[in-house]
């Protein structure tokens, strides 16, 4: 699950984690664990959103009281455009397990998407969230930042970008590697809001 959160995984770390997968499946394609898990491992370390979210949607129907199921079709969502969609999987994910350990990541999935839905009060909100749950998720404050500048909170966001750059220094050359989104104006509508946070190029 690091790539989604902007770690680094080696070539021959992502295609274990995609072949191990993978055979879960094989080994028991009704099993809606193994499909969540599968799908959440092809649009992470392999960047597959397509085929993750084919098997995240196996995952939902086999079991759809499975808030990890919702969850990762919801981060593929997030990520590949559909934000309303993304958006009532995750809600979906919170709801059916308040307490979860995956709650910072959800939440971020949350963030990302009111973020290029424009609706950055929100965003705001879910990324504060987000890095309560979790202080070392880079993304998350990253998400802040970025919604903070959306509503004209410029100060903040810099505040922001100061304290998280002294934990992790990212770049814009960085970020654009990461390509939190897939679609093209959500990701630069995102970048130019670092470069006005105060993240280096």
């Amino acid at each position: 699950m690091a790539p989604p959160l902007g770690a680094n995984m080696s070539a021959d770390a992502a295609s274990e984690a995609v072949g191990l997968a993978r055979r879960a499946v094989e080994q028991d394609s009704g099993d809606a664990f193994a499909h969540a898990v599968y799908g959440f491992t092809l649009f992470g370390p392999a960047g597959d959103n397509d085929q993750g979210r084919i098997h995240a949607s196996e995952a939902a129907r086999l079991n759809p009281s499975s808030a990890f199921a919702w969850g990762v079709l919801g981060m593929i969502d997030s990520m590949g455009g559909d934000y309303a969609n993304a958006l009532a999987c995750l809600h979906r994910s919170l709801v059916l397990s308040p307490e979860d350990s995956m709650l910072h990541m959800w939440m971020t999935g949350l963030t990302a998407s009111y973020f290029a839905l424009g609706q950055y009060e929100e965003g705001v909100a879910w990324a504060r969230k987000s890095v309560r749950h979790n202080p070392s998720n880079g993304t998350g404050h990253r998400m802040l930042a970025a919604n903070l500048v959306g509503v004209g909170r410029l100060e903040e966001a810099r505040e922001v970008t100061r304290v998280r750059d002294a934990a992790q220094k990212t770049t814009i050359r960085d970020l654009r590697a990461m390509r939190f989104f897939k679609q093209h104006e959500a990701l630069e509508r995102y970048l130019s809001a670092q470069q006005i946070a105060g993240v280096a190029d």
